[in-house]
């Protein structure tokens, strides 16, 4: 949520000096930087990811990320098991599923109606 909003201030690690302070109280600080309507959709985001805790996965994701789930290795291994049996996984374990299968040679490939079905499927699983 920070990222999405403050994303200047995160890359900067300045927060790390915050100590314990609020965002609200560091505000006082930057307030070119953490603007009230900046505070308020961060709080909203926060109290989003409190309540959506049924997050599923997706093509979206990372190669990485999704191989960590025994539940999503498995809906890959049976539905691209070319690439999941090759070396070339560990190539593309840094990009969402999405964009490494536009990266890979022509015979790990899938269509998008293939990647659309996968993508279904992920969504089945929640972390």
């Amino acid at each position: 949520v920070l990222e999405k909003y403050i994303p200047q201030i995160v890359k900067s690690g300045q927060l790390q000096l915050a100590g314990n302070r609020t965002l609200q109280q560091i505000a006082q600080f930057a307030p070119d930087q953490l603007t009230e309507s900046k505070l308020k959709s961060i709080n909203e985001g926060l109290k989003q990811m409190e309540t959506n805790t049924n997050l599923s996965f997706s093509i979206k994701d990372k190669l990485g990320l999704l191989l960590t789930n025994w539940n999503v290795r498995s809906v890959l291994h049976q539905e691209i098991p070319e690439l999941m049996d090759s070396s070339w996984l560990s190539q593309v374990m840094g990009f969402p599923l999405e964009r490494a299968n536009r990266g890979l040679p022509d015979r790990f490939r899938v269509n998008e109606s293939k990647l659309m079905q996968i993508n279904q499927e992920l969504a089945r699983i929640t972390y």
